[in-house]
């Protein structure tokens, strides 16, 4: 029995967690606070350092424990779910779940999840005009309704109408305009002049890509979503550098998509996606992005009654500085003229090198 006057035991304890939880209160009021008044901080940088003065505060009071559970629960804020493969491990060492695409936590500043969304909208899923699925492709000039796929995607169906359904359930009808078969490419135009603006992704260059980082985004096996594949850029190869191997993993239905840097911006046009054995990781290749641009621009201006333009991007590069103005846009307007031109560019740069 404690003295009269003397301090009950359970009660210092019970004051002790008093003043603990005030404290605490007074630290989350103090984050809110801060919160409110930093309109112009991201909710990455306000969050974050949130978490690390409640985590101080958690720690100095009842211990390092307290603390990292403190982090812990405030960075979880922190992090967005993308649709994505687990790993890029090759399919002998992967475990069951990493072979297909799942919700994916990831930091919500991080590349990845910047890349997913500021490239989801641009991104397409291809569907046959009886609504069979495809492939992937993605927006290049949004002006001129124009998008870019694989050409084996539309392989025998580049006389028929398409169907483009965009992230978020939008559907248009599109029609091939230029098609290169050497690069696996084809370029779409939308039918009709919509008023929705379709947003385009910018074409890059991988011989400048500051970072070997890459992802690859489409709709492998029919994804309701699409979906993002983080990998790296592993060669540059064939001739011309045309063809840009990738380690990363893809499957049916990605091709026709986009590779792109951490910048966003377009490397490639995946052609298609190889899992590999158990001795090497999955590969993927793609077109270089540079004979997408030459595409692009010779259809930029063609309309959908002009028919499809058939050219051969590796000879245009091959003869860039003998094509005058005047041959580009005999080519725009009639596809047939390609043979001319390549019987004349080999001539030309046969004379060259003879000279």
């Amino acid at each position: 029995m404690p003295k009269s006057g003397e301090a009950h035991p359970d009660k210092g304890v019970a004051d002790d967690r008093e003043k603990d939880a005030a404290s605490t209160g007074h630290l989350v009021d103090w984050w809110e606070r801060f919160a409110n008044s930093a309109p112009n901080l991201s909710k990455e940088q306000v969050t974050m350092a949130g978490a690390g003065v409640l985590a101080l505060g958690m720690t100095a009071k009842f211990g390092p424990k307290a603390g990292k559970a403190a982090m812990n629960s405030l960075e979880s804020l922190a992090k967005v779910e993308l649709p994505a493969f687990a790993s890029v491990k090759p399919l002998a060492e992967a475990s069951a779940g990493e072979n297909i695409p799942g919700l994916v936590k990831v930091a919500s500043d991080s590349w990845l999840a910047r890349i997913y969304e500021s490239s989801k909208s641009s991104v397409v899923r291809v569907h046959s005009g009886d609504g069979q699925a495809l492939g992937s492709g993605f927006f290049v000039d949004s002006e001129n309704r124009l998008l870019a796929t694989s050409y084996h995607v539309v392989a025998g169906l580049e006389h028929n109408k398409q169907v483009i359904r965009l992230f978020g359930g939008r559907s248009y009808e599109a029609s091939v305009v230029a098609i290169d078969q050497g690069a696996d490419l084809a370029v779409l135009k939308i039918a009709g002049n919509p008023a929705f603006r379709f947003d385009a992704l910018k074409l890059g260059n991988p011989l400048q890509a500051e970072s070997k980082r890459a992802a690859a985004i489409g709709y492998p096996m029919h994804a309701e979503l699409p979906v993002i594949s983080p990998g790296s850029l592993n060669y540059l190869a064939y001739t011309g550098q045309s063809r840009i191997g990738f380690t990363m993993k893809t499957y049916r239905g990605n091709s026709g998509g986009p590779i792109v840097s951490r910048d966003g911006s377009v490397l490639a046009v995946l052609t298609n996606g190889i899992e590999a054995g158990s001795h090497s990781a999955p590969m993927t290749t793609g077109y270089n992005v540079e004979h997408l641009r030459t595409l692009v621009n010779l259809a930029r201006h063609r309309e959908i009654k002009d028919g499809v333009l058939s050219i051969d991007t590796e000879i245009l590069a091959q003869g860039r500085k003998m094509i005058s103005s005047e041959d580009l846009r005999a080519l725009q307007k009639a596809p047939d003229t390609m043979a001319d031109l390549k019987q004349r560019l080999a001539v030309k740069v046969l004379k060259q090198e003879v000279d």
